[in-house]
């Protein structure tokens, strides 16, 4: 018997093949779309956070007594109170004030006062005065950082 005429078990007709090629299609472009928003998502929040960040750069650099206390001869023990302060109304994971030659003045850990700023992010504001948003990886991690010079 070499010919029969018998129908195969399971047979995929012209409409079942339409049925999963636009299925797949269907699943395929969901899958790019959910690749694509999560992706403008995380751009997005990565964005506000490094705006966030500025603006609380900039504005600790603006508050007369942490500019006065730089004349000081202990900058670190009027910084680092009002640094902290800010840092816990702002839910900011830091605050790190330093002066021109990178050595900071708060830093969350305190043993890190009197240290040098770690990241090599900093020469744009130290040099030329520029506020910026930074990602950098410093003693604290990975982060994204405002930049500002008073």
């Amino acid at each position: 018997m070499p010919f029969s005429n018998r129908i195969p078990a399971y047979r995929f007709t012209l409409l079942k093949k339409m049925i999963i090629l636009i299925c797949s299609l269907i699943i395929f472009m969901l899958v790019i779309l959910g690749f694509y928003t999560n992706a403008k998502h995380s751009d997005t929040v990565s964005e506000q956070i490094g705006i966030r960040a500025l603006s609380v750069a900039q504005s600790v650099a603006e508050i007369p007594e942490v500019q006065e206390a730089f004349s000081s001869s202990s900058p670190s023990e009027v910084i680092q109170p009002i640094a902290e302060a800010i840092r816990t109304q702002t839910d900011s994971e830091f605050i790190v004030v330093g002066n021109r030659d990178g050595e900071r003045y708060s830093h969350p850990n305190e043993d890190r006062i009197g240290q040098t700023m770690v990241g090599d992010d900093n020469d744009r504001a130290l040099y030329s005065g520029e506020s910026y948003v930074s990602e950098a990886t410093g003693s604290l991690g990975p982060s994204i950082r405002g930049k500002a010079l008073s």
